[in-house]
């Protein structure tokens, strides 16, 4: 299992990255929020991945760190991802997602 540091989810640094996150909602479907996505540990640092196989590996200008996807931004395939669920993530991955109602639109 990938240990994530605390410090992304407390204090003042997630609440800014949570507004980011919404204000990317707004526009399209985020990474973060897909149940397919999940976190491994790669040369570089942690690293958001796709279960469907649309990207497996790092991508070019790390759209797919787990510092971007934190941000609200991701791969652009992801944004309107005919395979996009919301959701729970599955008992065997990381729980990358929260539950949230459904946007509308």
């Amino acid at each position: 299992m990938v240990r994530v540091p605390e410090a992304w989810f407390e204090g003042s640094q997630a609440k800014a990255l949570q507004l980011l996150r919404e204000k990317a909602r707004a526009r399209h479907n985020i990474i973060y929020d897909c149940v397919h996505a999940y976190l491994a540990d790669s040369p570089g640092g942690l690293v958001v991945y796709c279960r469907k196989g649309y990207f497996d590996g790092r991508l070019p200008g790390s759209t797919n760190s787990f510092a971007n996807v934190l941000k609200g931004r991701g791969p652009r395939i992801c944004h309107l991802c005919p395979d996009f669920e919301e959701g729970d993530a599955p008992d065997d991955g990381v729980l990358l997602v929260k539950k949230r109602r459904a946007r509308h639109g």
